[in-house]
């Protein structure tokens, strides 16, 4: 029988989060996690002395391998993750990987799923199943959960790369090809992307060389917190009309052709002009989206809601709680939905939840 450790590995970059370590590492355990691990800290020295040590103890029950990496100090945002990952991915030795940062909860269940998809289907470059995304707040070493809502999957099985492109998946967190997730973040380190590109560059990869495959079951859990906006990429229309981006721009699209190219035969101009179209489509409906959240009528909706929700908290409560009861995949992934044990995903989900809100954990190891 194959060993799971030689099927994946879960790839994870960490900086002074130790907390969030023990956490992660809890829930590993608690679901007796199979598969390889391999941790790229740079931490400062301090903390990087306890991420060790915790390696050492949650080693006797998990397969981690830990990698001190030490980040560039004059590196614009998301660039040492981007160096840190390709470093990482060359070190993996399994022939599927999945990436995620130190705050995020693939599930282990569903993980057994997608890897025997994965193995089984060769034309698939990705798997994953339904994510939710849950917005937190940190009350001193404890976490609370303030809401939750869905944080949208979906297959692209489209016959040939341009349609998948233009109907691209964000795969960023899904179960992929050690060499297509290696590729990937190897080029983006040699081009010099910064975390938009490399995160868009990451994605189409994985849409040129194969299909994506999403399952109904619940697949990941992410948290939103004030820890994990503090590198985000700058606003999307500061970012296009940067320096940074006309010079990152031809670079992103000659390489995605290339692959094209290569994987499909067909001529170089088209698979250049199906890149541009794919990637303009995609900045068109960003832009547009974020107008309208920042000045529509969205916009001014939420606001509205905010402050309504503010002022009389009961009413966001009971209007949530009632919205939960409601068809349709964002009331069924809602934090009151998944809480409710008639849910299909609710045991999977409370397995990570505990590990993210009982403070016990972080003396627990």
């Amino acid at each position: 029988m194959v060993e799971k450790s030689s099927l994946l590995t879960f790839v994870v970059p960490t900086r002074n989060r130790v907390p969030y370590l023990v956490r992660l590492f809890s829930y590993w355990r608690r679901t007796h996690n199979p598969y390889s691990i391999l941790l790229g800290d740079s931490s400062d020295p301090v903390q990087l002395e306890e991420g060790k040590k915790l390696v050492a103890e949650f080693g006797r029950d998990l397969q981690i391998t830990h990698v001190p990496f030490d980040p560039h100090p004059h590196y614009p945002p998301g660039k040492d993750t981007i160096e840190c990952l390709s470093n990482l991915m060359a070190l993996v030795k399994t022939p599927l990987a999945v990436f995620h940062a130190d705050d995020d909860y693939v599930l282990i269940p569903t993980v057994d799923k997608c890897v025997e998809f994965m193995l089984s289907h060769p034309d698939y470059s990705s798997a994953c199943g339904k994510a939710v995304l849950l917005a937190t707040k940190s009350e001193g070493t404890a976490i609370k959960v303030e809401g939750g809502s869905r944080y949208l999957q979906k297959s692209v099985e489209h016959n040939n790369a341009f349609d998948r492109l233009r109907n691209s998946a964000h795969t960023e967190f899904s179960i992929k090809r050690t060499e297509h997730l290696r590729e990937s973040w190897k080029n983006s380190n040699a081009f010099g992307f910064d975390a938009g590109f490399g995160e868009i560059y990451a994605n189409y990869v994985t849409m040129v060389q194969g299909k994506s495959k999403r399952f109904d079951d619940l697949y990941m859990v992410r948290l939103a917190h004030e820890s994990n906006t503090a590198r985000k990429q700058p606003d999307m229309f500061d970012w296009v009309f940067s320096d940074n981006f006309t010079r990152q721009m031809p670079v992103f699209l000659n390489s995605i052709s290339e692959m094209i190219v290569s994987k499909e035969n067909i001529p170089s101009e088209d698979a250049f002009s199906q890149v541009k179209q794919a990637f303009w489509a995609y900045l068109s409906q960003g832009l547009v989206h974020k107008y309208h959240m920042a000045y529509g009528r969205n916009g001014e909706f939420r606001q509205f809601r905010r402050r309504l929700a503010t002022n009389i908290p009961k009413i966001r409560s009971g209007w949530l709680k009632v919205r939960s009861y409601f068809p349709g995949e964002a009331n069924e992934l809602s934090l009151e939905a998944l809480l409710r044990k008639r849910s299909p995903h609710h045991r999977i989900f409370k397995d990570a939840l505990d590990c993210i809100t009982d403070p016990k954990v972080l003396h627990s190891k």
